[in-house]
Order: C-alpha cells, then structure tokens, then sequence
C-alpha cells in the first residue's frame, strides 16, 4: 500500500521566482545539496557519469519563468529501478531548496506531483507509442526540449510530500 501525505512545505508556487539554476550536463543525476550522494532518475542508471556535482550554495541565483514545476518525494522517491537494487532507500530531501534546470541539462520528471502552468500545458500529453511505464519519462524529454525553445526551465523543489510504500503492477 502507498501512503501520501503532503508536508507543511506543500504552499503554492508561482510561474517566476529567483531560484538556483543549474548550467548544462547531461547526466540526469540531481542533487539537492542534502544527500551524500546523487540520485538518479527513472531512465538513468545511477553512476553514469563520474563528475563531481556543484555545490548547491555555488550554484547562480537567477530569475527564472519555470511553467514546469516537479515536487520531491521524501522516503520512497521515483527513483530508477537498478538505484532501488543497488543504494540505499529511505532518501530525504530538504524543504529549503529549488533547483532549476537550465538549457541543455537533461533529468526525467514524472507525472506524480508536478505542477503544470497553463502556458505549459500543451505540453502535458503522454505518448501512447512506448511502454505504460515509460510515458512520463519521455514527456519529460520532449518537454524539457520544447521548454528551452519557449526560455523556460523546469524547477525541481525539495520535499513536498512522504511517500511511504511501493505498489508496482
């Protein structure tokens, strides 16, 4: 059985705000600045790329238009399934962060929990060609695509809900 429930972070969020932004890599892997380790996302197998992550304080404060907006998951996080094999879960993310992803920087998101603003919402389709389990990874891509052209970026916030338990089908 999966429980959700949202954190008292959860509020509301706006279409701009002034948010770290991180420059090009191709990776997928995305740290928060509150884990020893990067995580991967579904799609990227963890450990694909060696590069030592920013420091998240390092990162530019930028004003930013992010149509896109993917809340993190504290304890049982959509992470890539040889991640769940091979590192350890619970992962616990900080409330205090926001990272945006600029031009030319590639993470999956999914469809739990993200926020879609209307000049955005073209791109909310799902493609029926691909397996069930791989429609949000690739609207992800497509959608991240098409948000550079539009100069938007897509903005990862920290926790905004547990989620406890795992039903797979």
């Amino acid at each position: 059985m999966t429980t959700i429930s949202p954190c008292r972070s959860f509020g509301t969020r706006g279409l701009s705000g002034r948010v770290r932004r991180r420059s090009p890599r191709t990776d997928g892997q995305t740290s928060m600045g509150t884990l020893p380790r990067p995580i991967s996302g579904r799609g990227i197998a963890p450990g694909c790329d060696q590069k030592p992550l920013p420091e998240f304080e390092k990162l530019p404060e930028v004003e930013l238009d992010c149509p896109i907006q993917q809340g993190l998951a504290n304890e049982d996080p959509d992470v890539d399934a040889i991640y769940r094999l091979l590192l350890p879960l619970p992962i616990c993310f900080r409330t205090d962060r926001r990272l945006a992803l600029g031009r030319g920087t590639w993470c999956p998101f999914n469809s739990q929990n993200t926020a879609w603003f209307p000049a955005a919402y073209p791109l909310m389709y799902l493609p029926s060609y691909c397996s069930f389990r791989m429609t949000d990874i690739w609207r992800s891509f497509v959608a991240q695509r098409i948000a550079w052209e539009n100069g938007w970026s897509v903005l990862f916030k920290g926790r905004m809900y547990i989620r406890s338990g795992t039903s797979i089908t």
